[in-house]
């Protein structure tokens, strides 16, 4: 039973790692997207590129 429950903890823990390694990824691809997104006003070349 307590190994079960090992198992089953160690999965949530996997789990709630995975979904902020997530979102903390989201998050730099979106600040990735504003810069790049400010390089390209500052060039104008945002036509075709998108």
């Amino acid at each position: 039973m307590g190994e079960m429950l090992f198992g089953f903890s160690g999965y949530l823990i996997h789990i709630l790692f995975r979904s902020v390694s997530v979102s903390v990824s989201i998050n730099m691809f979106e600040v990735d997207l504003v810069e790049w997104g400010y390089k390209c006003n500052a060039l104008q070349r945002c036509q075709g590129v998108v």
